[in-house]
């Protein structure tokens, strides 16, 4: 496996499940880091239809159960530079909530906006995606029947008047191991986390699985980094019921 995406190897929706479980949430968590054509590849043989949203800095995808009216929207974690100036930009709002996570979801809202109002909506992410879909749920809340969150990895979305906006919506947390981006931003900066945090137990480190071309670069990576990693650190154990 590779600490950055996309993740071509890693199997996803291993078996036909509810649209909105918790196995198909980390798929979709970890799938949102890949381009249309991929994610339409792995999405065919499922019983769900994709839309996919993007612009030039930020994407999500959505799926939609054709017999149901549940979409599962899954926001694309942080990829290259321009992703790390958001996640950097952590001064806060009115509402206290952080101001990167917020254009960024602003970016992409009008579209998200036209195909799930008035839907039951399971809203998902992994790093900077899982911080995106949490804020996202403040502002879908009014529009939708229902809103549930369940993130892995997930960054603090802002200060305590920020985390009561989520008031009376599940809000799963996944946290792996000592996964840093849980982390950040610090509480000293009143950030402050919001939500059930459910806790995977740490996998054994995967000297030679990380990336195969660098096996001795590998052990040098902190294990709070590579706890981050969505496939090896998420999607595995969560598909294998280590929750």
């Amino acid at each position: 496996m590779k600490i950055h995406p996309p993740y071509p190897h890693y199997k996803f929706f291993r078996k036909p499940l509810p649209i909105d479980s918790l196995q198909y949430a980390v798929d979709a968590s970890i799938l949102a880091y890949s381009d249309r054509e991929f994610v339409a590849r792995k999405v065919a043989h499922t019983n769900m239809e994709l839309t996919f949203i993007h612009n030039d800095l930020f994407q999500c995808l959505i799926l939609r159960g054709r017999l149901t009216n549940i979409c599962l929207v899954a926001f694309r974690g942080t990829v290259g530079i321009k992703d790390w100036e958001v996640d950097f930009k952590i001064e806060r709002n009115s509402l206290g909530l952080h101001k990167g996570f917020c254009e960024a979801v602003d970016s992409l809202y009008p579209e998200i906006r036209r195909v799930v109002a008035g839907k039951d909506v399971l809203l998902t992410g992994h790093s900077l995606g899982a911080a995106m879909a949490a804020v996202a749920a403040i502002q879908l809340r009014t529009i939708c029947e229902g809103v549930r969150i369940v993130n892995f990895g997930q960054p603090k979305i802002g200060d305590d008047k920020a985390v009561k906006l989520l008031n009376g919506i599940l809000w799963n947390r996944f946290v792996h191991g000592e996964d840093i981006v849980t982390h950040v931003p610090l509480k000293c900066l009143d950030y402050v986390h919001g939500g059930k945090e459910i806790h995977i137990p740490q996998q054994r480190r995967p000297w030679w699985g990380i990336d195969s071309r660098f096996p001795y670069f590998n052990a040098l990576i902190p294990r709070e980094t590579i706890d981050h990693v969505p496939t090896w650190g998420y999607g595995n154990p969560i598909w294998k019921g280590i929750v």
